[in-house]
């Protein structure tokens, strides 16, 4: 593959929709990774095979983090740039928010970003170079 490979977490919609295809007018390859199937795959299909695929992956999960690199090295050999745009919101008063409610949403916004930069650190390395 010839164009540079970027993944984007949370790409299925919003912000992360946005930064997926200005990657691609930029000319990267994306790799689309999030949680909603069938907003991927409408994705996936707008921006084209030769362009990017679709990964499904909760970033509040080491295991899918692991098959998200893994799956990207084996689509594309490599990867130069990932954009971690995931999150997640349980919009409830204090007094309202469960403690599994605030674990889920520590869990994807800040140990997930952390182990998405962990990876990413990993394979970069080996490869030598990526931001």
């Amino acid at each position: 593959m010839k164009k540079p490979v970027s993944i984007v977490t949370g790409a299925a919609k919003g912000i992360g929709r946005a930064i997926a295809l200005r990657l691609k007018k930029d000319g990267f390859f994306v790799v689309i990774a999030d949680t909603d199937l069938e907003e991927g795959a409408i994705l996936e299909k707008e921006l084209g095979k030769a362009s990017g695929r679709f990964v499904s992956c909760n970033i509040g999960l080491e295991t899918e983090i692991r098959q998200l690199f893994n799956q990207t090295i084996k689509i594309a050999d490599r990867i130069e740039v990932v954009v971690n745009n995931a999150g997640i919101l349980r919009d409830k008063m204090i007094w309202d928010m469960s403690v599994s409610d605030y674990d889920e949403v520590m869990g994807v916004n800040l140990r997930g970003t952390w182990m998405m930069c962990r990876e990413s650190a990993r394979v970069m390395k080996h490869q030598g170079y990526g931001r």
